[in-house]
């Protein structure tokens, strides 16, 4: 069985793809396999795949006759075609660190140790970056206000996502509980760690593995939540709430609890973030 899976969906890619594919090609592991999606893209992605594909035997092109399933639904589908020990997802616009792969799966193989019957995940921080990848910040979690040692829990990792798909890695019995995914799940590293945070155990490295690479056509991206973040939240309050209730009806399903107890955390983990 193959070591570590890393999982790459693309669209319209072909900017940042080579060196993005190329960072992988650098890291200090070798042990790894590459499965690549494309959803539909009309540029130079295809053709970048294909040269990879023919040059590298762990580098694998993975085609399905549908298109535009979106990021979530698409790294998923992945997920659920490759069968490894571990699982990485891998974004088709930043950048890995040599180490990455190595750092977290040692930390992984330490955590399974201690629970080798559980689903796992382990995540890491990320230097935030420009399209350039020049530096924004040399932390998100710091960035984003991410108080990792409550976000390993279900109850406050409801309220706020804070494991990064492209910095996390998962072992197979986290995939299990995280197939099939319903699709009115939101993005799919929130629906793998909230499954992992209900079963299994969440563990974090504080080190940067990764250039989180920020441009116009980021899927998500890296949010500053300064005042400014809020204050934006306030003043788009129905939007704000729309969104939150949205969010509790899905949890609700993951048996999370009423909306009282949605709002109780969500309250005091906004001023544990500030604080």
């Amino acid at each position: 069985m193959i070591n570590v899976a890393i999982l790459l969906s693309t669209y319209n890619g072909a900017r940042f793809l080579k060196v993005q594919i190329d960072s992988l090609l650098a890291q200090s592991y070798k042990n790894w396999d590459l499965y690549i999606r494309d959803d539909g893209s009309t540029d130079g992605t295809p053709a970048i795949i294909d040269y990879y594909t023919s040059n590298y035997t762990n580098i694998h092109f993975l085609k399905d006759q549908s298109k535009n399933k979106g990021a979530s639904q698409s790294f998923m589908w992945i997920l659920e075609e490759v069968e490894a020990n571990y699982y990485m997802f891998c974004d088709q616009d930043d950048f890995w660190l040599p180490g990455k792969i190595e750092i977290t799966l040692n930390a992984m193989k330490d955590l399974e140790s201690y629970y080798p019957e559980l689903p796992l995940l382990v995540h890491t921080d990320l230097i935030v970056t420009d399209s350039n990848l020049q530096e924004i910040s040399a932390s998100f979690w710091k960035y984003a206000r991410l108080k990792q040692n409550y976000l390993t829990k279900f109850k406050w990792l409801g309220v706020c996502n804070g494991v990064t798909g492209c910095a996390m890695m998962i072992n197979n019995k986290a995939k299990k509980i995280a197939i099939p995914t319903p699709f009115d799940a939101p993005m799919h590293d929130y629906w793998v760690a909230l499954r992992v945070a209900q079963q299994g155990k969440i563990s974090f490295i504080a080190k940067p593995t990764i250039l989180y690479r920020q441009h116009a056509k980021n899927e998500v991206g890296a949010q500053n939540t300064n005042y400014n973040y809020f204050i934006q939240k306030i003043k788009h309050f129905s939007t704000t709430i729309k969104n939150q209730l949205k969010q509790h009806t899905f949890l609700k399903e993951l048996g999370y609890g009423n909306l009282l107890t949605f709002y109780w955390y969500k309250l005091k983990y906004t001023i544990i973030r500030n604080i």
